[in-house]
Protein backbone atom coordinates (compact mmCIF):
# COMPACT_ATOMS: atom_id res chain seq x y z
CA UNK A 1 0.00 0.00 0.00
CA UNK A 2 1.33 3.29 -0.66
CA UNK A 3 0.91 6.13 1.43
CA UNK A 4 0.92 10.15 1.13
CA UNK A 5 4.71 10.21 2.64
CA UNK A 6 5.80 13.85 1.68
CA UNK A 7 2.18 15.15 3.48
CA UNK A 8 3.40 12.20 6.51
CA UNK A 9 6.88 14.18 6.65
CA UNK A 10 5.66 17.81 6.60
CA UNK A 11 2.91 16.93 9.77
CA UNK A 12 6.10 15.08 11.37
CA UNK A 13 8.36 18.02 10.85
CA UNK A 14 6.05 20.55 12.59
CA UNK A 15 6.44 19.20 15.72
CA UNK A 16 2.77 18.85 16.39
CA UNK A 17 2.29 15.08 15.51
CA UNK A 18 4.16 11.84 16.97
CA UNK A 19 4.49 9.07 14.64
CA UNK A 20 2.17 7.49 16.68
CA UNK A 21 -0.80 9.95 15.70
CA UNK A 22 0.16 9.75 12.32
CA UNK A 23 0.33 6.27 12.05
CA UNK A 24 -3.27 6.18 13.86
CA UNK A 25 -4.23 8.64 11.19
CA UNK A 26 -2.79 7.33 7.84
CA UNK A 27 -3.30 3.44 8.87
CA UNK A 28 0.80 2.20 8.77
CA UNK A 29 2.47 0.47 11.75
CA UNK A 30 3.85 3.38 13.91
CA UNK A 31 7.20 1.44 13.91
CA UNK A 32 7.29 1.02 10.56
CA UNK A 33 7.24 5.03 10.15
CA UNK A 34 9.81 5.89 12.97
CA UNK A 35 11.60 3.77 10.86
CA UNK A 36 11.61 5.25 7.44
CA UNK A 37 11.58 8.97 9.22
CA UNK A 38 15.43 7.88 10.67
CA UNK A 39 16.19 6.47 7.09
CA UNK A 40 15.36 9.77 5.70
CA UNK A 41 16.44 12.10 7.84
CA UNK A 42 13.24 13.16 9.14
CA UNK A 43 13.34 15.99 12.11
CA UNK A 44 10.55 15.89 14.62
CA UNK A 45 9.82 19.88 15.04
CA UNK A 46 12.48 20.92 12.02
CA UNK A 47 9.75 23.27 10.66
CA UNK A 48 8.39 24.82 13.89
CA UNK A 49 10.34 28.12 13.61
CA UNK A 50 9.39 28.23 10.02
CA UNK A 51 5.44 27.70 10.97
CA UNK A 52 5.81 30.25 13.96
CA UNK A 53 7.56 33.00 11.27
CA UNK A 54 5.14 32.63 8.62
CA UNK A 55 2.33 32.43 11.67
CA UNK A 56 3.42 35.97 12.50
CA UNK A 57 4.22 37.28 9.41
CA UNK A 58 0.40 36.50 8.42
CA UNK A 59 -0.74 38.11 11.66
CA UNK A 60 1.24 41.51 11.01
CA UNK A 61 0.23 41.43 7.63
CA UNK A 62 -3.55 41.03 8.46
CA UNK A 63 -3.05 43.68 11.59
CA UNK A 64 -1.25 46.05 8.71
CA UNK A 65 -4.68 45.28 5.93
CA UNK A 66 -7.35 46.19 9.45
CA UNK A 67 -5.35 49.34 9.60
CA UNK A 68 -5.57 50.46 6.26
CA UNK A 69 -9.22 49.99 6.53
CA UNK A 70 -9.50 51.27 9.23
CA UNK A 71 -7.93 54.36 8.55
CA UNK A 72 -9.50 54.43 4.94
CA UNK A 73 -12.93 53.90 6.15
CA UNK A 74 -12.03 57.28 8.92
CA UNK A 75 -10.92 59.12 5.54
CA UNK A 76 -13.92 58.60 3.93
CA UNK A 77 -16.15 59.72 7.08
CA UNK A 78 -14.13 62.92 7.87
CA UNK A 79 -14.26 63.91 4.27
CA UNK A 80 -18.22 63.36 4.11
CA UNK A 81 -18.48 65.71 7.34
CA UNK A 82 -16.12 68.37 6.16
CA UNK A 83 -18.00 68.40 3.08
CA UNK A 84 -21.39 68.47 5.08
CA UNK A 85 -19.75 71.26 7.29
CA UNK A 86 -19.06 73.34 4.31
CA UNK A 87 -22.06 73.17 2.73
CA UNK A 88 -24.22 73.79 5.76
CA UNK A 89 -21.34 76.83 6.84
CA UNK A 90 -21.43 78.61 3.92
CA UNK A 91 -24.42 77.52 1.53
CA UNK A 92 -27.16 76.23 4.06
CA UNK A 93 -26.42 78.74 6.79
CA UNK A 94 -28.45 75.95 8.49
CA UNK A 95 -26.60 76.56 12.61
CA UNK A 96 -28.41 73.99 14.27
CA UNK A 97 -27.36 71.09 11.30
CA UNK A 98 -23.40 72.52 11.89
CA UNK A 99 -23.54 71.92 15.65
CA UNK A 100 -24.64 68.06 14.44
CA UNK A 101 -21.44 68.34 12.32
CA UNK A 102 -19.81 69.12 15.17
CA UNK A 103 -20.71 66.95 17.53
CA UNK A 104 -19.72 64.15 14.53
CA UNK A 105 -16.84 65.23 14.20
CA UNK A 106 -16.19 65.37 17.98
CA UNK A 107 -17.25 61.52 18.00
CA UNK A 108 -14.78 60.33 15.03
CA UNK A 109 -11.85 62.15 16.63
CA UNK A 110 -12.90 60.16 20.15
CA UNK A 111 -13.04 56.88 18.16
CA UNK A 112 -9.74 57.13 16.28
CA UNK A 113 -8.12 58.05 19.20
CA UNK A 114 -9.56 54.99 20.81
CA UNK A 115 -8.71 52.54 18.12
CA UNK A 116 -5.08 54.18 18.50
CA UNK A 117 -4.80 53.57 22.11
CA UNK A 118 -6.30 49.48 21.46
CA UNK A 119 -3.71 49.31 19.04
CA UNK A 120 -0.82 50.90 21.48
CA UNK A 121 -2.40 48.64 24.21
CA UNK A 122 -1.93 45.46 21.49
CA UNK A 123 0.97 46.14 20.33
CA UNK A 124 2.82 46.20 24.02
CA UNK A 125 1.27 43.12 24.87
CA UNK A 126 1.98 41.41 21.70
CA UNK A 127 6.06 42.69 22.81
CA UNK A 128 5.70 41.54 26.35
CA UNK A 129 4.49 37.92 25.26
CA UNK A 130 7.67 37.82 22.95
CA UNK A 131 9.48 39.14 25.94
CA UNK A 132 8.11 36.02 27.99
CA UNK A 133 10.57 33.35 28.65
CA UNK A 134 10.84 29.34 29.43
CA UNK A 135 9.14 28.26 26.29
CA UNK A 136 10.07 24.74 27.37
CA UNK A 137 7.84 24.97 30.41
CA UNK A 138 9.78 25.63 33.06
CA UNK A 139 9.19 28.35 35.44
CA UNK A 140 8.22 31.77 33.43
CA UNK A 141 9.56 34.84 34.27
CA UNK A 142 8.47 38.30 32.63
CA UNK A 143 11.85 40.64 31.63
CA UNK A 144 11.79 43.78 33.63
CA UNK A 145 12.06 45.74 30.57
CA UNK A 146 8.55 44.30 29.13
CA UNK A 147 6.53 45.52 32.33
CA UNK A 148 7.65 49.34 32.46
CA UNK A 149 6.45 49.13 28.82
CA UNK A 150 3.26 48.06 29.87
CA UNK A 151 3.03 50.72 32.89
CA UNK A 152 4.40 53.13 30.94
CA UNK A 153 1.40 52.71 27.94
CA UNK A 154 -1.07 52.06 30.84
CA UNK A 155 -0.10 55.48 32.77
CA UNK A 156 0.19 57.51 29.33
CA UNK A 157 -3.11 56.20 28.50
CA UNK A 158 -4.52 57.30 31.95
CA UNK A 159 -3.10 60.87 31.64
CA UNK A 160 -4.59 61.46 28.61
CA UNK A 161 -7.83 60.71 30.14
CA UNK A 162 -6.93 63.18 32.96
CA UNK A 163 -6.20 66.06 30.34
CA UNK A 164 -10.15 65.45 29.18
Amino acid sequence: MSYPWAEIKAKYETGKYSMAELSDEYGFHAKYGANKAKRDGWEKGRLEDKIEEKATEKMIEEKAEKEKQLREEYEKIITNIRRGAYNTLFKEKDFNRLKQFKIASQIMRNCRKEQWEINGIKEVATKLEQEITGKDGGAIEIERSAKEKVKSTIDSIASREEKE
